[in-house]
């Protein structure tokens, strides 16, 4: 069996798995892991260093103090809770949510024209 970050068999399948996860469609799924394999260069100690510094807790008490406007773009079929999105309303009012329906965790890439019409609306 391969290590995971080799490319090896082990690796690729899981990623497969992983990455579905993402995505209500399987095609862009599909896509967005042929894509990600031929690109992807796992650093672990860059992930360490990144995912370290982040200390969730003092980042959501510390959100009320951005006052600038903010859009969430959720994909409905997410699979982290769209309930994190309504967390962020009574720390940030100025906070809009759009979710996007037949949609997963990279609403960008399954939903660009929805996202990008959400986003261009927002900007105005």
């Amino acid at each position: 069996m391969t290590s995971r970050h080799t490319g090896g068999p082990t690796w690729s399948w899981s990623l497969t798995l992983y990455v579905r996860s993402w995505f209500y469609s399987p095609a862009v799924a599909a896509q967005f892991a042929t894509q990600f394999r031929a690109s992807y260069n796992h650093n672990p100690a860059v992930a360490r260093h990144v995912l370290g510094s982040v200390d969730y807790t003092t980042l959501w008490t510390q959100l009320r103090h951005i006052t600038a406007p903010m859009l969430v773009v959720y994909g409905h079929q997410d699979f982290e809770p769209v309930l994190q999105a309504y967390l962020l309303k009574p720390q940030m009012p100025q906070t809009r949510i759009c979710l996007l329906n037949e949609c997963g965790h990279l609403p960008w890439l399954e939903q660009p024209e929805a996202f990008f019409a959400e986003l261009l609306r927002f900007m105005r």
